[in-house]
């Protein structure tokens, strides 16, 4: 199973991540089911549809991971509009679907993966400065976070700061400044309890991209809980 359709399996996002990166069908379901302003839609199938960010961005992440770019590959003309309506869901303080609720955090930090990924993958000046906006924004929100940034925050932060310091050079200097000023904050973190399967999905996943073993259980907290540094 490739990467990608891995991970949206192990965190049980539902809708649709079964067949992310997965086989040409489900591509096609995917071409077939776009909107006209390029986004996918959740209510559509059934969710909600505050869930439509969540979903467009795990779904570009699933062609970027298929070998698309938004200049080349068989899906480049699938992935350009999806592209261009998430940026349009960034309002000027570089915040992807700002909404009342914290779970906002969660689905800005797989959308700025997601721009780190495509910035890594295809150079786009134009798309750096979002990027790096978006980066800047998720290493203040996890700095304020409380009670505790969760195992799939860090997954994704941590992710995204790999892909920025790989397309930095495209980037340019804010997108260097921002992976390094979301590291700091990340090594500044005390260790999560992990406590839902999803917390320790992340973990493993997390551990898996730093080359360390996941066969072990991670250090265990007073409680009893697994912990995630």
């Amino acid at each position: 199973m490739p990467p990608l359709a891995r991970l949206a399996a192990a965190l049980k996002v539902g809708l649709l991540a079964a067949l992310l990166a997965a086989a040409g069908c489900g591509q096609n379901f995917l071409q077939n089911s776009q909107e006209e302003d390029g986004h996918w839609s959740a209510a559509r199938f059934g969710g909600q549809p505050e869930a439509d960010l969540q979903v467009t961005a795990w779904i570009v992440l699933a062609y970027l991971g298929d070998g698309s770019t938004i200049r080349s590959g068989k899906f480049r003309e699938v992935l350009k509009p999806a592209v261009v309506w998430l940026r349009r869901q960034q309002d000027d303080a570089g915040r992807f679907g700002l909404r009342g609720d914290p779970g906002w955090v969660f689905d800005h930090a797989l959308v700025t993966f997601a721009f780190a990924e495509v910035i890594r993958l295809s150079p786009s000046k134009l798309l750096g400065p979002p990027t790096a906006r978006a980066a800047a924004v998720l290493a203040r929100e996890i700095e304020v976070m409380r009670p505790e940034v969760s195992a799939e925050i860090r997954l994704f932060a941590r992710m995204t700061v790999t892909s920025l310091r790989a397309g930095a050079e495209a980037g340019g200097d804010a997108v260097i400044t921002a992976a390094e000023e979301l590291d700091d904050v990340l090594a500044a973190l005390e260790p999560v309890e992990l406590v839902t399967d999803r917390d320790r999905a992340a973990a493993d996943l997390l551990a898996a991209q730093r080359g360390e073993s996941v066969a072990e259980p991670a250090k265990k907290g007073e409680d009893g809980e697994t912990d995630l540094p």
